[in-house]
């Protein structure tokens, strides 16, 4: 849990890469869609995702914004989706055991909110999300190492990469940010770059500052970034 745009779907990519070698299968979904899936025809969704992943073991099955299951719709369907995705998780942890723990069928459920106070926490016992972990925002070197690697997919001027001055005020101004909105200012400043006529497409530390005063801000308010802190 934690933010939009730090790194959850990558990360539950990342476990599947792990599994079965750097073989392991990626399949994902979200809530959202399922939820408002005709009542019945979510509940097969799920189902059919669920043998997906077990066919193509070892694997992971990642369902993102996962609060969406309790928002969207109300009354008996919404019961009916949930207790579909409770005994499509028991089975899988089934499947797992009856494997040994055998990596080569293991079949593993990630799920991602920025919203985990709203998730049922029959989701929370053992052998269904027995693992919650804080993703949170990029701490200053974790931004300078982001803006690394997304500097050197670009063409910057005057050796932009190894001005330690540019560097340092761009971590400290991106301060809130998430990876993802790293990316957008770096898109931005790209595209500030195309627009001008006289920097020859090079991107300059003062497209970059341009972008931050008129194009790019945090995606998430403090509010939530707090409450998403202090929640456990």
């Amino acid at each position: 849990y934690g933010p939009p745009g730090t790194g959850k779907t990558l990360l539950a990519k990342a476990v599947a890469n792990m599994l079965g070698g750097g073989n392991g299968s990626f399949f994902s979904f979200e809530a959202g869609e399922i939820v408002r899936a005709e009542v019945g025809n979510s509940e097969k969704r799920v189902v059919a995702a669920f043998e997906t992943a077990r066919t193509n073991a070892p694997s992971v099955i990642f369902i993102d914004e996962f609060q969406a299951l309790f928002t969207e719709r109300s009354g008996s369907g919404s019961g009916r989706l949930a207790s579909t995705l409770l005994q499509s998780m028991d089975d899988v942890n089934m499947w797992n055991e009856a494997s040994d723990e055998n990596e080569e069928k293991r079949v593993v459920v990630m799920g991602a909110t920025n919203a985990p106070w709203m998730v049922d926490k029959a989701f929370l016992r053992p052998g269904r999300f027995d693992r919650v972990v804080h993703v949170g925002l990029p701490t200053s070197e974790e931004r300078l190492s982001i803006l690394h690697v997304l500097l050197h997919r670009m063409r910057t001027a005057n050796d932009l990469m190894n001005d330690v001055q540019f560097l340092n005020d761009l971590v400290e101004s991106t301060s809130g940010f998430s990876g993802a909105d790293l990316a957008a200012l770096c898109r931005a400043a790209a595209s500030r770059c195309l627009n001008a006529s006289d920097t020859k497409n090079f991107v300059e530390a003062s497209h970059f500052m341009s972008a931050l005063r008129e194009d790019v801000s945090p995606s998430s308010n403090r509010a939530l970034v707090k409450r998403l802190q202090n929640w456990s």
